[in-house]
């Protein structure tokens, strides 16, 4: 399918119970259709793979940006 994310879910773990929660799975809604996102899904981005889980993960997904402060 092709279309904007509406919305993104991630699962509580009762998809894949016994999987670690860094594969979790989750649902995405695209178009208006929502759609199941298997668990131990990789996604794989210009510059990066991920696990669906670790879209939701801030500690993973945030954007890094380094500016140097010395005042000049």
């Amino acid at each position: 399918m092709l279309g904007f994310i509406q919305s993104a879910t991630l699962d509580d773990g009762s998809m894949c119970p016994g999987v670690d929660p860094a594969l979790w799975g989750g649902t995405v809604t695209l178009n208006g259709i929502t759609m199941t996102v298997p668990c131990n899904t990789i996604l794989q981005m210009p510059a990066t793979w991920l696990t669906w889980a670790q879209l939701f993960d801030p500690n993973v997904s945030a954007p890094v940006n380094a500016v140097p402060l010395n005042g000049t």
